[in-house]
């Protein structure tokens, strides 16, 4: 054995990791866990490391708290940030008295350890590699990361050097700085949009490749090291990140190329996940999101520096801790408070807009964009549009609306009054994917055409009347690609109900125009806005998904906001003496 043993507090993900190495390094290393389950598993079989990157069991020594004798010269903290202070005071009678404690934690828990153990006895450290505990006494190393160790005040000593030697023996990558808090706060940029990642079920790489949710993640690692740069800090990137790229005076650009780096690095991991995620996913606890997130809008505050973004996350975090279900929604709530400015031009004071199928993605982006220029703006779907208030920051109104019952279209649309403009946004593939011709049942064609040609018949019927008597309106809908061309989701009876809204919105404006009503229809390129276009995202694989960029001309593919402009062009005085076109929003084909 070397040395002398090492004490490490908390034997999960992170501790339990470095044991394995450490152990097989051949040091001395003792466990403290206050899971009996875990500790009681690891005596009987030892502690298990599985995944891609080391398949191995060591016989490991691990006890409780209270069973816990000794004296450690070396203490490594992997508890989760919650219980750091906790935790601090237990180990404090079993750290010698020229020892130190070591934090291999996510946070800043280095400022609560020195204030109960003192500065003196307290080293830094940051560790990102991707680690789960999957059963008791089994820990799934999915992937390696950054290893970063460094004195607090940047000062080279004896023991930091030793440190340093100790984890090589982990990671042989492992870096000595003089900078361990701008390590610290780099991993807390990140950390931020793991946060945001894990108000949803959809991965780390997918939300970071997500073009919808890319801005607002790229903006709260924007805010992150506004803050940390007010508070004198010099950020140091790892593993793809770059700090200088969401800097405030950085171009988007490189904020993008930057979560670019962080995707393909996550890609290569077994971790599909972020803890934060198991925690309320699978663990259904409280997160760390008030030890590690809420300090950032608190240094913040000391500097005058406003954190939205931050607070928005703390908040929508806490829903989730309540029990509200994971889902974009979530982080949507995020997204609302990165405002958008409204667009140059469009201004819809004083009018009423209603868009129907507004309760997720393209919907849900036009009722934003609509709150933002001034409307009053009526969101109507037939499922829930909780979320669509949260990200139109309460700003809009709301309506249950079935669009392919006829009666309850006129009876509810005559109680709304005047009417400016109608979006008909209501359709999709009602859960159906793409078969042969043959297969295709009269109640799964009617069911695509109901909701998706027929709506838009019944909500145009029903607002005609009083736009006629007013002599102006505009009528949009939202047709698809799909309605030009062949349908990517092969489904037939999509392909011709989104073909028969252009067709009507052909009939419409040569029926309506007399009386000023203009009726356009925009065609959307594939755009990841829904689960079902994200489905059908993941079912074309990796190759399918170049092949599909590789034939559009902006090599990239639609967001929601790119189609609510054009939305907001057809219903602006720009578009006064336009009728009757669709427009392909499509990123050039």
């Amino acid at each position: 054995m070397k040395n002398a043993p090492i004490l490490i507090w908390g034997a999960g993900a992170i501790g339990g990791t470095l044991a394995v190495y450490l152990a097989r390094a051949g040091h001395a290393v003792r466990l403290v866990d206050t899971d009996p389950q875990h500790v009681a598993a690891i005596r009987a079989h030892g502690l298990r490391l599985t995944g891609p990157i080391l398949e191995d069991t060591v016989p490991v020594d691990i006890c409780t708290p209270d069973t816990l004798t000794g004296s450690y010269p070396l203490v490594l903290l992997a508890t989760k940030a919650v219980h750091t202070r906790a935790a601090c005071r237990q180990l404090l009678p079993f750290l010698s008295r020229d020892g130190a404690v070591v934090s291999v934690q996510n946070g800043l828990n280095e400022q609560v350890i020195a204030d109960i153990a003192g500065a003196g006895r307290t080293i830094g450290c940051f560790v990102n590699f991707g680690a789960d505990i999957v059963a008791p006494g089994v820990i799934h190393f999915g992937g390696w990361g950054a290893t970063v160790v460094g004195e607090l005040d940047g000062s080279d000593t004896p023991r930091i050097r030793a440190l340093h030697g100790l984890m090589c023996e982990f990671n042989p990558n492992a870096v000595l700085t003089p900078n361990i808090w701008g390590y610290l706060w780099g991993k807390l940029v990140y950390g931020s949009m793991l946060f945001a990642t894990a108000l949803t079920n959809e991965g780390i790489y997918p939300l970071l490749e997500n073009p919808v949710y890319r801005p607002v993640l790229a903006a709260l690692a924007r805010e992150v090291c506004t803050v940390a740069s007010a508070a004198g800090l010099r950020l140091e990137g790892f593993d793809g990140f770059d700090p200088a790229a969401f800097m405030p005076d950085a171009p988007a650009e490189a904020g993008m190329a930057s979560l670019d780096q962080l995707a393909a690095h996550n890609r290569k991991s077994a971790k599909f996940h972020a803890g934060i995620w198991r925690d309320l996913a699978i663990h259904h606890r409280k997160t760390e999101v008030d030890e590690i997130i809420a300090p950032i809008a608190a240094t913040g505050r000391q500097h005058g520096v406003p954190t939205p973004l931050t607070d928005a996350l703390i908040e929508a975090m806490h829903v989730a801790e309540g029990g509200v279900p994971q889902g974009l929604g979530l982080l949507d709530r995020v997204r609302a408070a990165l405002a958008p400015a409204p667009v140059p031009g469009f201004c819809f004071d004083g009018q009423t807009v209603l868009v129907t199928g507004a309760a997720q993605g393209i919907g849900r982006e036009i009722v934003r964009q609509f709150a933002v220029a001034g409307a009053r703006v009526i969101a109507a779907d037939i499922g829930s549009l909780d979320d669509t208030v949260a990200a139109c920051d309460g700003r809009c109104e709301t309506l249950a609306l079935d669009v392919s019952d006829p009666v309850s279209v006129h009876d509810q649309l005559a109680g709304l009054g005047r009417i400016d403009v109608l979006v008909n946004c209501a359709g999709g593939v009602c859960g159906q994917a793409g078969r042969p011709l043959e297969e295709i049942k009269p109640d799964e064609w009617r069911a695509i055409f109901a909701v998706n040609a027929d709506g838009a018949f019944w909500c145009s019927q029903a607002v005609a009347p009083a736009m006629k008597a007013r002599g102006a309106g505009r009528i949009i809908m939202i047709s698809s690609g799909a309605g030009l061309g062949v349908s990517l989701t092969g489904i037939q009876a999509y392909a011709a109900a989104k073909a028969a809204q252009i067709g009507l919105t052909r009939q419409l404006a040569h029926e309506l125009g007399p009386w000023g009503i203009t009726v356009n229809s925009i065609a959307p390129g594939f755009v990841r806005s829904n689960p079902s276009t994200e489905r059908q995202w993941q079912a074309y694989g990796t190759d399918g998904q170049q092949r599909l960029l590789d034939n559009i001309a902006l090599r990239r593919l639609g967001t929601p906001q790119d189609i609510a402009h054009a939305v907001l062009f057809f219903a602006s005085p720009f578009a006064g003496w336009i009728s009757g076109q669709t427009l392909a929003v499509d990123g050039g084909k």
